[in-house]
């Protein structure tokens, strides 16, 4: 039954705790994942980088307490791939307004449509662990 969920919103939800790993597994038809505006701790599984098969178009993790990053596992070389040996489909990643330490790996941001092949069009996070050119030139002179 969840695995048909296309579209997933429990944004303003008080949801607290860690992020459900199952939502990477289980929802395999899901294209765009809102958990925005909770109360979510913890790391951002690598699991959600396999929603929707590998074709998650859409993910919003912002206004959380998540700490740690952003999983590297959505590309794992230069060629844009990810683990499953298929580029990844997602166009919009939101993670701003959390506690995230970690740099945002170069690899995701090679993933923008700037460069070839890319699918990235959005990547929203704070200045403190941006430095990619395509998303974050607004940090620069921060």
């Amino acid at each position: 039954m969840l695995s048909n969920v296309i579209y997933l919103d429990l944004s303003f939800n008080h949801l607290n705790g860690t992020l459900p790993e199952e939502f990477g597994y289980n929802f395999t038809s899901v294209r765009q994942l809102y958990l925005d505006h909770n109360k979510f701790n913890g790391t951002i599984p690598e699991s959600y980088t396999l929603a929707g098969n590998g074709s998650l178009l859409a993910l919003d993790l912002s206004y959380n307490m998540l700490n740690g990053g952003l999983p590297t596992t959505w590309t794992t070389d230069n060629k844009n791939k990810d683990v499953t040996g298929t580029p990844p489909s997602i166009n919009t990643i939101n993670v701003k307004n959390n506690s995230l330490t970690e740099g945002v790996d170069n690899n995701i941001c090679k993933m923008s449509v700037a460069n070839d092949g890319g699918t990235l069009v959005q990547l929203s996070a704070d200045c403190g662990i941006c430095w990619c050119n395509d998303f974050c030139n607004e940090c620069w002179g921060n």
